[in-house]
């Protein structure tokens, strides 16, 4: 696998990441209002306490969410600032080779 190969493979993987976590983040949200309706309707101390623990679940876990998601966004930008810098070099040595191939014709006509 070639470089570009393995970006556009980690692209697409970022991608898929961001889109599954996207998908949970929906998912404790319906979680947390079903949380809700069984808290409204049962007022049992150990039927609360469990909603409520259920509850702190569902808040780590978000924040865990939260967090994968920056990391895969910063791991994302890393590689946009990269690919930039690359292509910057590249430019500036394609410029270079052609100066190069300027002074050598230039030189050939003397």
């Amino acid at each position: 696998m070639n470089t570009g190969e393995k970006i556009y493979t980690q692209h697409a993987d970022h991608t898929e990441w961001l889109s599954k976590l996207k998908f949970y983040t929906d998912e404790i949200s319906i979680l947390k209002g079903r949380l809700e309706e069984i808290a409204s309707k049962n007022n049992q101390q150990n039927v609360l306490a469990q909603v409520e623990h259920f509850q702190n679940q569902l808040i780590v876990q978000k924040n865990n969410i939260d967090e994968i998601s920056h990391t895969i966004k910063l791991l994302t930008g890393s590689i946009e600032l990269v690919l930039s810098i690359i292509l910057d070099l590249i430019d500036l040595l394609c410029n270079f080779i052609f100066c190069m191939h300027v002074v050598l014709f230039d030189g050939f006509l003397e």
